[in-house]
């Protein structure tokens, strides 16, 4: 048995059917619960077991999880070979896509059908995170304890859980390290001082995120190019339109060609936001080779394979353009499309 197996009470009525108080989450196991009836002299009258065998559920049974190494080196590799896609960073803020309160984000229909539509995006640079540093997906590494991004099995399942109503293509396979960065940063900071690096030399022309981020930091990690885009710390998705006005304004000043688009916030109106087909041009680098973007602040890289090159980098790389948080690394640029 994987774990003690505790009753909370027995409860006795004239029909005589004892109702048992379980634990809400089995770990995965083989397991048997032996009941005893009690007279009112608590003497044991009779007795019954049960066996039975918990089996991780149908749609968590595939889940191949990628832990800190694997995920920051397939995001390198995505980056150095071109490949357009995203690094899709979901937390426990996952619960959104069913409609319920997160405690930084209101619940927000737009953007429920969002996160689902980000939860369905696939394709072979589409790297999709969930927060599952668990025994049970094999997804603790070391130094991982409970509040520095271990979670039990119990929460891991929800997460998958959650994420399987929207997730396609089905079965859920491939999940990235939602923590991978952060948990670099702290364990195997060799590895972390190699991705932001690596970050910095693809000279991003913007960040968006967490508005109490320090600007000195920004200037430091991605050098004096990177134009800082505050979101609010809270709520942000209230925010979209003018952190949307703002980012294309940035890349548009910065060479980038933006298409025109319809921003949902302002219920039909135009805005110079990307439709998902063209983020890959709207998300494009600047190109070093072609302008120094030391001094000037961001230069544009030139179009057809050029266009496509580390599809995201020029909003630091992992920044989500409308999430409330600033943790550079760990969230995904331009929407869904960024990588």
């Amino acid at each position: 048995v994987p774990q003690p197996v505790h009753t909370a009470g027995l409860i006795r009525n004239e029909f005589c059917e004892d109702v048992i108080s379980l634990p809400l989450f089995f770990q995965p196991g083989d397991y048997r619960i032996r009941v005893a009836l009690l007279d009112d002299r608590k003497e044991e009258v009779a007795e019954a077991s049960l066996r039975f065998t918990v089996a991780v559920p149908e749609w968590a049974q595939h889940v191949i999880f990628h832990g800190t190494f694997d995920t920051l080196d397939t995001v390198m590799a995505a980056i150095t070979s071109q490949q357009s896609g995203g690094y899709i960073r979901f937390g426990d803020d996952i619960v959104l896509a069913e409609g319920k309160q997160d405690q930084m984000q209101h619940v927000d229909q737009a953007l429920q059908q969002e996160l689902q539509d980000m939860l369905a995006s696939s394709g072979p640079g589409v790297l999709k995170t969930l927060m599952i540093n668990a025994e049970l997906f094999n997804g603790l590494e070391l130094d991982m304890v409970p509040g520095n991004h271990a979670v039990d099995d119990g929460f891991a399942l929800r997460m998958v859980e959650i994420a399987a109503q929207f997730w396609r293509p089905l079965p859920i396979t491939d999940v990235y390290s939602n923590a991978a960065l952060s948990h670099a940063a702290t364990s195997f900071p060799e590895l972390a001082v190699e991705f932001l690096l690596f970050l910095r030399a693809s000279k991003p022309v913007a960040f968006v995120g967490n508005s109490n981020t320090s600007p000195a930091l920004l200037r430091y990690l991605f050098g004096p190019q990177c134009q800082f885009i505050r979101a609010p710390p809270k709520n942000a998705y209230a925010a979209l339109g003018d952190i949307l006005q703002h980012l294309f304004e940035t890349l548009s000043s910065a060479g980038v060609p933006i298409p025109e688009a319809v921003d949902p916030h302002t219920r039909g109106s135009p805005v110079t936001q990307p439709p998902p087909a063209a983020a890959a041009q709207a998300c494009r680098p600047v190109d070093d080779s072609r302008q120094d973007v030391s001094e000037e602040g961001a230069a544009s890289s030139e179009g057809g394979e050029k266009g496509e090159r580390r599809r995201g980098r020029d909003v630091c790389g992992e920044e989500s353009a409308c999430g409330e948080e600033a943790a550079c690394g760990e969230e995904a640029a331009c929407g869904e499309e960024a990588a």
